[in-house]
């Protein structure tokens, strides 16, 4: 099993003991704060949010990752629950849609509701459109809150027929 040694001290040379990744991952949920640097035992080091282990098991809680991506401290969005975000909106549809369906549910508003889809759900259509247009579809069918996030997308000329399908998911909601 592979293991890693958090450095997020203030001077980085005093490393944790060895966690696996599910270690790390709870870690980061214990301190949403803070950007944790990882060495594996093999030496090499990366932010926790991309080493991939670590960033399955965080998927794997779609709901705390929305809570952590919503969490309200000043004007930014924590880094880590957006790199992880970002991260499934680009490379994993099925993970992605997941956590944009936890942070529809975590949104406090239409305006909130408005950046989810200016934000995952946009970089989700135009970067995985052809292998998430199904389940952008499921969702919309089932959830209005989904479909008013849905309208905030601004549709790409790539992959027209994601567009068209995106068009029909949308229903009777206004865009905005």
């Amino acid at each position: 099993m592979k293991m890693w040694r958090i450095r997020n001290n203030a001077d980085g040379s005093i490393p944790s003991e060895p966690l696996t990744a599910a270690e790390v991952a709870g870690r980061m949920l214990e301190q949403t704060g803070t950007l944790f640097w990882l060495e594996s035992d093999g030496g090499a080091g990366d932010f926790a949010a991309d080493v991939p282990e670590v960033r399955d098991v965080l998927l794997g809680r779609p709901s705390t990752v929305a809570s952590v991506w919503f969490e309200r401290s000043g004007t930014s969005r924590h880094g880590w629950a957006w790199q992880v975000v970002e991260h499934a909106c680009n490379h994993d549809p099925e993970g992605a849609l997941a956590v944009i369906r936890a942070l529809v549910a975590e949104a406090k508003d239409d305006e909130e509701l408005a950046v989810i889809g200016a934000g995952p759900l946009e970089t989700l259509l135009r970067c995985q459109g052809p292998q998430a247009i199904s389940l952008v579809e499921v969702a919309a069918a089932e959830d209005r809150r989904f479909r008013f996030a849905l309208a905030g997308v601004w549709p790409s000329e790539r992959n027209p027929e994601v567009w068209t399908r995106w068009t029909t998911a949308l229903g009777d909601q206004k865009r905005y």
